[in-house]
């Protein structure tokens, strides 16, 4: 869940010590430090991750190449080169073609594959980073549609292009069925970006916070009625009820909930466990999506379109600090005696301010102004209110 406040004071200790949200707060991973042993074990479990998750994917739609699901290794690639930099861009070809050669694709066609899905995933980091705040990008509402936008939209576009062109070119195992491979494979990346991407940016880059008991005993119950609730949705006809038609907004006062209680990383997770119980009532033949002519785009509209609302509710309420849990995760740093902090969110960011005392705090033109008793003076832009501060 998500603080009221998003700064505070405590006294009688030495040194000031803030978390920004900014583009430019530290080197690109990956340029940081020298290749580790760590790094080792991190590029082979991303490298079996991909490899694991696309086999078990391709042996489901084996059969029925138009057959949309969500491509979890689009997700896994996306969020590794977030994490981790782009370095690691060669893990995700070696295993992407890895895959496609385990799948009877000539090399030629292997490589290319390979290629394609690795662009997607660089280009979906660098719009990311450029434009939607890198790591941050779901910790306001802006943030999550340009994400959205762009990773969903467009860096999809990359390997679906290059992936239908290879398969519905000449002696292409899709031939003549160019259309439908191409909703499928934009329909199944853009479900790994919007759904899985970012539940594992959230919950690996070690900023939130654990959940308490009585959280843990909510959320629980939020996910129990959401599943039910997608059961009868996406399931058979007769598990709860006979009806074939059942309103799929049955599933969105749980959307909301998890929206205006908890934080992206939760909302992520809920959204995820929607898309699971939509692919799965999908895939075999349940449910409104149960036409697989026309189940790519209409399951990923629904998906990617109900991901989209939810994070952006939950960024909101963390953006306006009406919950109670943030980041508490910090870099350290020095204060000068007049510092300007551009990128503070509220409910998102959090500043610590130790060994000294507030003279005076006033807000004006959208920022708030801070006067310390050791003569700093500290201005956060973003703060309309001295009800976000609490000293």
């Amino acid at each position: 869940m998500c603080l009221n406040c998003s700064a505070f004071t405590q006294s009688n200790w030495a040194v000031m010590r803030i978390t920004l949200s900014t583009d430019s707060q530290s080197l690109p991973r990956g340029l940081a430090s020298s290749f580790s042993i760590r790094d080792l074990f991190i590029f082979l479990f991303v490298f079996f991750a991909y490899v694991l998750s696309a086999r078990f994917e391709l042996s489901l739609i084996h059969s029925q190449p138009a057959a949309g699901v969500i491509w979890a290794p689009a997700g896994i690639s996306l969020a590794a080169v977030l994490l981790r930099g782009h370095r690691i861009a060669s893990i995700i070809f070696l295993a992407a073609l890895f895959v496609e050669l385990t799948s009877s694709v000539p090399l030629l066609g292997a490589l290319t594959i390979a290629a394609g899905n690795t662009a997607e995933s660089l280009l979906g980091a660098y719009l990311v980073n450029r434009f939607a705040g890198g790591e941050k990008a779901f910790s306001s509402p802006t943030a999550v549609l340009r994400f959205s936008l762009l990773v969903g939209a467009l860096a999809t576009l990359v390997s679906s292009i290059v992936g239908t062109i290879v398969l519905c070119g000449p002696g292409g195992p899709a031939q003549g069925a160019m259309l439908p491979t191409f909703a499928a494979w934009w329909a199944g990346h853009a479900l790994g970006v919007l759904v899985l991407a970012p539940f594992l940016i959230l919950l690996l880059n070690g900023a939130h916070q654990p959940l308490h008991f009585t959280e843990l005993a909510e959320m629980a119950a939020l996910l129990i009625g959401l599943s039910i609730v997608s059961v009868i949705s996406f399931g058979p006809a007769g598990v709860f009820t006979d009806r074939v038609d059942t309103p799929l907004f049955l599933c969105v006062p749980f959307l909301v909930w998890v929206g205006i209680r908890f934080c992206p990383l939760e909302a992520s997770g809920a959204c995820l466990v929607l898309c699971g119980f939509a692919t799965w009532g999908s895939l075999h033949g349940y449910g409104p999506f149960s036409n697989t002519s026309a189940m790519p785009l209409a399951l990923a509209a629904y998906i990617c379109v109900a991901t989209t609302m939810t994070l952006t509710g939950a960024s909101t309420v963390t953006e306006c600090g009406w919950g109670t849990a943030v980041s508490y995760t910090f870099i350290s740093g020095q204060t000068t005696a007049s510092d300007v902090i551009n990128d503070f969110r509220v409910g998102t960011d959090k500043l610590i301010l130790e060994g000294t005392s507030v003279t005076s705090a006033t807000v004006a033109g959208g920022s708030a102004s801070i006067v310390f008793a050791d003569g700093i003076h500290l201005t956060l832009t973003g703060v309309t209110s001295l009800a976000h501060l609490q000293f």
